[in-house]
């Protein structure tokens, strides 16, 4: 896929992975629709792709409101044009041990990694659909092949997410939809730092931005960024009782005798952003 001229909405998209993908698909060409919950830092990362060169439109979006998904597609159409790619990159993730877990931020891990992402891919369906073209892309994580204890519900969400999308990819396919799933490891980010996790090695939030504009203009199903992690994902499919045993084991070094959640969430700091609050189309060229 050329991106030159594509629109591409992300989600997510004032700070970390988020954030490099937007700046990544900017230099390639696009044409980024960067949503979050905060103005002020989206309207920022917008006019820092301008100033380097590319082309941004910003609006806040709280993936876990319906009506403020609706809002800023429909605001995004009217102002830039159709959406030819999302990418459905808001998450959150809470760790600590499932017993001690506070059920309502299970609740909330749920709205914001799956329904969020549905919330979105319904709203800009339709018009991929009447194009018969568009591509879909969801960032899950490698927890969702190997579940990671002290993140079961994490896992949980990712998992769901990448079921979702492998449904979704034939149930679409013969409307000129891609789907394309990408699985980060652990990533040095503000959510990735509060996770307690010793072993893996960190990658960093660009290299998974690269990872997700090469499957994203190459269609690939699904991609797993880092040469690690993409080995745990592949010897677990073969042997799966060895990504347990590992995960079990960077869990235990890593979380030992801890008992309380340790709660973080991209874009879960920042306050909601206004309802009134309508888009901003920054003008630049692309590269």
């Amino acid at each position: 896929m050329d991106l030159a001229g594509k629109n591409v909405l992300v989600t997510g998209a004032s700070r970390g992975i988020g954030r490099a993908i937007a700046h990544v698909f900017a230099r390639a060409g696009a044409r980024v629709l960067l949503t979050a919950r905060t103005w002020e830092a989206v309207v920022a990362e917008a006019d820092a792709i301008v100033s380097a060169g590319g082309q941004a439109w910003a609006h806040v979006m709280d993936v876990t409101n319906t009506q403020s998904v609706a809002r800023a597609v429909a605001c995004a159409r009217r102002e830039v044009g159709e959406i030819d790619v999302v990418i459905n990159n808001a998450g959150a993730c809470c760790q600590g041990y499932f017993v001690d877990e506070n059920p309502l931020l299970a609740h909330h891990q749920m709205e914001v990694n799956y329904f969020g992402a549905l919330r979105v891919i319904r709203a800009v369906l339709p018009g991929m659909r009447a194009r018969r073209q568009g591509t879909i892309v969801n960032i899950a994580s490698v927890v969702a092949a190997v579940p990671y204890p002290t993140e079961a519900t994490h896992s949980a969400t990712k998992a769901a997410l990448v079921a979702f999308s492998q449904a979704l990819r034939a149930e679409v396919a013969d409307d000129g939809i891609r789907v394309v799933v990408v699985l980060p490891g652990h990533t040095d980010t503000d959510m990735g730092r509060r996770v307690s996790i010793k072993g893996p090695l960190v990658q960093g939030p660009e290299q998974v931005a690269r990872v997700v504009l090469v499957a994203t203009c190459r269609g690939r199903r699904q991609a797993v960024a880092g040469t690690s992690n993409r080995i745990l994902v592949l010897a677990s499919r073969v042997w799966p009782k060895l990504g347990e045993d590992a995960m079990a084991s960077t869990a235990r070094r890593s979380f030992p005798g801890a008992r309380t959640p340790k709660e973080g969430t991209a874009d879960s700091s920042e306050p909601a952003c206004p309802a009134e609050q309508v888009g901003r189309t920054v003008q630049g060229k692309s590269r």
